[in-house]
């Protein structure tokens, strides 16, 4: 069994043959994938009876047989939290970033220690905010870091304050290249006495 990843890296492509051990392959492939969440989709295959039954509920999509000895696996999301975000997840239910693929979002992040305090010092809380979403980033893949990120939204409450800040922090910490970047200032934001938050994607090729 040959695996690649796919083109548009949103899973595994696995070139199982028609012979009894590549049908073997499929069925392994599947059982270790077959989770919740996953998208299973199946090319038409000679053993295709056996595949569909392994698939179960799924309903695989056909495609054209020119490709008859294929699948295409899409792994499931991933969330993830960083240490002191715990409990904001339980009592808020939500995360703090997620990888689909190769591609990693982040809630906002804002100016937050481990504890969930947020100083009321602006240039403090912004660089805290900076530091909020590499550990985001890190929470997902150790390797990760700004250098990895293409796009950036941030929310303010002041802009006048907060801006010249904000693009310091870029030209310090992004000195290989420069991302997309969308600036909001917002009346309010979740957290009584946040200046800041900002969200991130990355390309994450590990």
């Amino acid at each position: 069994m040959t695996v690649l990843p796919l083109a548009n890296d949103l899973g595994l492509e696995v070139d199982a043959h028609c012979s009894r051990k590549g049908t073997q392959c499929v069925a392994d492939t599947i059982r270790n994938y077959n989770g919740p969440g996953n998208i299973l989709i199946a090319w038409r295959h000679k053993n295709m009876g056996e595949i569909q039954e392994l698939l179960g509920s799924y309903d695989p999509l056909e495609y054209p047989e020119d490709r008859p000895s294929s699948i295409f696996i899409m792994c499931t999301l991933q969330f993830f939290n960083y240490p002191g975000t715990e409990a904001n997840s339980e009592s808020f239910h939500y995360s703090q970033a997620v990888k689909i693929g190769t591609t990693v979002k982040t809630s906002g992040q804002g100016g937050w220690d481990e504890s969930g305090n947020i100083t009321s010092n602006i240039e403090e809380q912004v660089a805290i905010a900076f530091e909020n979403v590499d550990k985001a980033l890190k929470e997902v893949d150790s390797r990760l870091s700004w250098e990895n990120v293409y796009a950036v939204r941030s929310y303010h409450i002041n802009v006048e304050e907060t801006f010249d800040l904000v693009t310091s922090k870029f030209k310090k910490i992004l000195p290989n290249h420069r991302p997309i970047w969308t600036c909001v200032e917002i009346g309010k934001l979740g957290i009584e006495g946040m200046v800041i938050e900002i969200e991130v994607e990355a390309y994450c090729p590990f």
